[in-house]
């Protein structure tokens, strides 16, 4: 019976040590989930560096190449038959809010940043037109609205240098080498500028190909002077086409260029380079297909490029 007793009591202090153990294992595990939840999760720095630069991307005046495109040409004043619609219509492009999708890709590669910027446009192409009056209305024309589905993408790109230490303002990256921007119609794309050419004081004869495709430091863009005067001449695969020159911020305005018939487009109207030094402006070359905007039934057909400019005012050269 003594020893019964004596086994008992071993058994029991043995329980008793391992319930100690378990609790204070418990105890032990416990306190380290808690100081464990209490550290950061250690930073992706690449994530945060593609973050920071989309930031700036978003926010930079160089990135912001909206159009200018509400303005009209002239009223109608020819008579033509069919589908052509008479004389000069006025027109205008329309996208809503919810029809831009704006894609930023933003590529890290050691202490350089290189963004592609893409924007898709869906909406409509407005045509306030006139043609001849059908039956016996006693009319020679009759006025319509012709919406054309509008589809077109517009890429550019930029490269971003860390110039700073990533505790600096956004990470240390600054932007130092951007391009001008190609746009084209998705459906329908027939036109297209294949070289522009630039004669003025600054720029006496320079030639210009594939705005997207050359990126030039941020010292170097364009850069006028104020009051210059400036001629452009388009350089197409066509004269069955419209172009026209489009300038932001200044709103409302869209220069008409003379088709000189042989796949070239000229300015004729003066393009004057603002005196007062706002901001990064925006000269907006345009190329539509001729049947898009004369003709109801033919699509949207459409080429453009675009490029940032400065004053040298503003620039200090």
């Amino acid at each position: 019976m003594n020893k019964t007793l004596k086994l008992s009591s071993k058994i029991k202090i043995k329980e008793d040590k391992m319930k100690k153990l378990l609790s204070l294992g418990l105890s032990l595990v416990f306190v380290l989930g808690v100081i464990g939840c209490g550290k950061e999760k250690p930073v992706d720095e690449t994530a945060a560096d593609r973050q920071a630069v989309e930031d700036m991307v978003r926010a930079s005046e160089w990135f912001q190449s909206n159009e200018a495109q509400t303005d009209t040409t002239k009223p109608p004043t020819k008579k033509s038959k069919g589908n052509n619609i008479i004389g000069d219509p006025l027109w205008v492009r329309a996208v809503a809010d919810t029809g831009n999708h704006l894609d930023i890709n933003v590529s890290i590669t050691g202490d350089s940043a290189y963004v592609e910027w893409t924007l898709d446009k869906e909406g409509l192409f407005w045509i306030l037109g006139a043609q001849e009056a059908a039956g016996d209305s006693g009319l020679d024309t009759t006025l319509f609205f012709a919406p054309k589905p509008l589809s077109e993408t517009s890429k550019m790109y930029g490269i971003y240098k860390r110039t700073g230490a990533r505790t600096s303002t956004h990470r240390g990256w600054a932007l130092r080498k951007i391009s001008g921007v190609s746009g084209y119609s998705n459906v329908q794309h027939t036109v297209r500028i294949d070289s522009m050419r630039i004669q003025c004081k600054t720029y006496p004869d320079t030639v210009l190909t594939n705005p997207s495709g050359y990126l030039f430091d941020m010292e170097n863009a364009l850069n006028f002077a104020p009051a210059e005067s400036v001629t452009i001449t388009l350089y197409t695969n066509t004269s069955n086409a419209e172009a026209y020159l489009h300038l932001w911020p200044e709103w409302l305005v869209r220069i008409p260029m003379k088709n000189n018939g042989d796949g070239t487009f000229t300015n004729e109207q003066k393009w004057c380079i603002p005196f007062l030094p706002q901001m990064t402006r925006f000269a907006w070359f345009d190329l539509i297909g001729k049947n898009t905007i004369h003709d109801t039934e033919y699509g949207y057909d459409y080429d453009g490029w675009l490029y940032p400019y400065l004053n040298k005012n503003l620039s200090g050269k």
